[in-house]
């Protein structure tokens, strides 16, 4: 084989959209009036839970891409609506890539630090949660400002997994109450009433998030008293640093359990870790099997390298961009990263690769690396970018060096 190839998007035109259409009773979600478009994700979800795992990827200036490392772009990115600075740029990248889009808000109360320690000025969750009251006043404009941005990315379309409040049992921000964790908890509710029932954004699906802790001084029964209840809650997860995604299975089986003691019942995902856990382990049953996990870190980096990057993004349990379905009829434009240059380098060559409506550009892509078309960057440690345009039945492969 001449060269190693990854497509990055499925060809709407070749393999056309999933059939997920439909919808099932509204006491299923977390808010009834969820969109269809929402609904049909959660189903999806439903039918992958406990197979497969959902590759996330946190966007931050200190995460490198990992696209330029592994080939493969996450199923799930993540972003902070509160440094969320062009939202309309944000939803032209959701449409142009088809990504599923998680929030989460580092959220500066009255302009003050998220972070505890950082504040000049302590958040008394008693007199936010109490109508009247100066801090309350601040809370229902703060969240009126954060509904306006949510509302932009419903009128675009875009299905947002909704982390509010994320860590919310760890004590290092302000709304975790440690005295008082049932003020966390409606805090939580305020929100999900707010900007259910006021605000109609039926975009959202509502992902409950819990910090990492040792779960002895944090015992499940302590941590449930943070949770809203079922009600409010879509799919539930938590944050795990500091654990070897290579090679652990205690720590992961622990955590796991204690959320299913919190939260019985729901999906739950790895929402923040260091890298995605080890795949064959998943497999194997030796570890569990998240809904999704979202690596803070980009590659390379100290807590997770390119090779684990590569060995996770391309192991057939680790769902990434291109193996989602389509949720819509958008059109995506899709990517292609090689990361073996072929024997025969081809400057500038540029084909046209019919492709039937049952395949995907995958096959195209691998036909294409077979024949030595491709060329790439000169260091092995990078994959390169490749545009494809589309036609009806058509697939219009460029490739350029670099």
């Amino acid at each position: 084989m001449s060269g190693t190839c990854i497509l990055r998007r499925w060809l709407l035109m070749a393999v056309g959209s999933v059939a997920l259409a439909g919808t099932v009773s509204g006491g299923e979600f977390a808010n009834p009036h969820l969109c269809q478009k929402g609904q049909q994700l959660l189903l999806y979800f439903r039918t992958i839970y406990g197979k497969q795992i959902l590759a996330g990827y946190n966007v931050y200036p200190h995460t490198p891409d990992d696209y330029q490392q592994t080939g493969r772009h996450a199923a799930i990115w993540g972003r902070d609506i509160q440094w969320l600075k062009d939202v309309d740029e944000v939803i032209a990248h959701v449409q142009r890539h088809g990504y599923i889009l998680t929030l989460h808000w580092h959220w500066f109360f009255g302009g003050d630090s998220a972070w505890t320690r950082e504040r000049k000025t302590p958040v008394v969750l008693d007199q936010l949660l109490k109508p009247g009251t100066p801090e309350h006043d601040t809370l229902m404009r703060e969240l009126s400002k954060t509904a306006d941005v949510l509302e932009k990315l419903q009128q675009a379309g875009i299905v947002v997994l909704w982390r509010p409040l994320h860590e919310i049992d760890g004590g290092w921000f302000w709304w975790t109450d440690l005295q008082h964790p049932e003020n966390t908890a409606e805090l939580w509710r305020v929100m999900f009433r707010y900007f259910t029932e006021e605000r109609k954004l039926n975009n959202l699906i509502w992902v409950y998030s819990a910090g990492v802790g040792d779960l002895k001084k944090k015992p499940p029964e302590w941590r449930r008293r943070f949770y809203p209840g079922d009600q409010y809650v879509d799919i539930a997860g938590i944050d795990i640093y500091g654990v070897d995604p290579q090679q652990d299975e205690t720590p992961y089986w622990d955590y796991f359990r204690a959320m299913e003691e919190i939260c019985p019942g729901k999906m739950l995902a790895l929402c923040e870790c260091d890298a995605i856990p080890n795949p064959d382990k998943m497999a194997a049953g030796k570890t569990p099997c998240w809904l999704y996990a979202l690596p803070w870190w980009g590659c390379p980096h100290p807590r997770r390298s390119v090779d684990w990057a590569r060995f996770t993004m391309g192991h057939p349990q680790v769902i990434t961009l291109d193996e989602l379905p389509l949720f819509d009829d958008a059109s995506y434009v899709a990517e292609l990263g090689i990361l073996v240059p072929p024997t025969t380098v081809v400057r500038g060559f540029q084909t046209p690769c019919r492709s039937s409506r049952a395949s995907s550009l995958a096959e195209v892509a691998r036909w294409i690396s077979f024949n030595s078309w491709w060329t790439t960057r000169s260091s092995l440690r990078y994959a390169t970018p490749r545009e494809i345009s589309r036609g009806p039945g058509l697939a219009t492969c460029t490739a350029h060096s670099s």
